[in-house]
């Protein structure tokens, strides 16, 4: 947890960003997918102000193909957050089709992932927030994350 500075219309909105702790393997499945729950980031009181805006950020250190082909994405899928008390999974951000191409049987780039869609909606105070991938599916049967963090960003104003 740290504090930044951001400079919007001449005011300075100071950020905290809180992360998870780390998943060594996530794997999205092929065929119709399914939901993959990445793991949770609990978000403790800060001192205080009101949230302007806060993000959803997703890392991994590299992809694997287990299916034997070449595998990425299959469609577009959304990653999603919910306030785990009382909440609603919302859109954070969108994975486009044919993102992370990993070779068969082989290792891909890793990723970090800043959300452009403001989640502040479910993301309003100290909880425990859930992070999932909706459908989740990959074009092989098994494209695995390695090393996976997720966090959550919050601009707020004091």
């Amino acid at each position: 947890m740290g504090e930044n500075i951001i400079k919007g219309d001449n005011i300075h909105y100071p950020t905290e960003t809180f992360y998870s702790d780390i998943v060594a393997v996530a794997a999205i499945v092929g065929g119709a997918g399914a939901d993959l729950q990445l793991p949770d980031v609990v978000v403790p009181a800060w001192l205080n102000g009101f949230v302007l805006r806060a993000e959803v950020i997703v890392m991994f250190n590299e992809t694997l193909d287990t299916s034997g082909v070449a595998n990425k994405l299959n469609g577009d899928q959304y990653v999603q957050v919910q306030r785990s008390v009382a909440g609603a999974y919302i859109n954070a951000m969108l994975l486009k089709d044919d993102m992370f191409p990993t070779p068969l049987s082989a290792k891909g780039a890793g990723a970090i992932l800043i959300g452009n869609l403001d989640v502040k909606a479910q993301v309003f105070g100290p909880a425990t927030y859930n992070i999932k991938i909706l459908t989740g599916k990959a074009d092989g049967s098994n494209l695995e994350l390695h090393t996976v963090q997720t966090g959550i960003r919050v601009f707020l104003f004091r």
